[in-house]
C-alpha cells in the first residue's frame, strides 16, 4: 500500500510542475511576441493579429461544430 504522505508529495510536485511549465511557456510567448513586434512594425503586426485571429476563430468553429453536430 502507498504511503499517503508520498502521494501528497507527488500531487504537490505535479501541480508545481504544471505551474512552472505554464509560467515558462507564457514567458517564451511574450518574449517572442515582443521580438516580432519590434522587427515588423505596428501595421504588419496588426495584420498578423487579424490573420491569426481568423485562424483561431475558424479552428474554434470547426471544433464547436464537430462537438455539437
Amino acid at each position: 500500500m502507498h504511503n499517503p504522505q508520498a502521494r501528497t508529495a507527488d500531487g504537490v510536485l505535479l501541480v508545481c510542475g504544471v505551474f512552472m511549465g505554464t509560467y515558462l511557456w507564457s514567458g517564451v510567448l511574450s518574449a517572442a511576441t515582443c521580438a516580432i513586434k519590434k522587427e515588423t512594425g505596428s501595421r504588419s503586426f496588426r495584420y498578423m493579429n487579424k490573420v491569426f485571429g481568423g485562424i483561431l476563430t475558424l479552428f474554434g468553429t470547426v471544433v464547436f461544430l464537430k462537438w455539437f453536430v
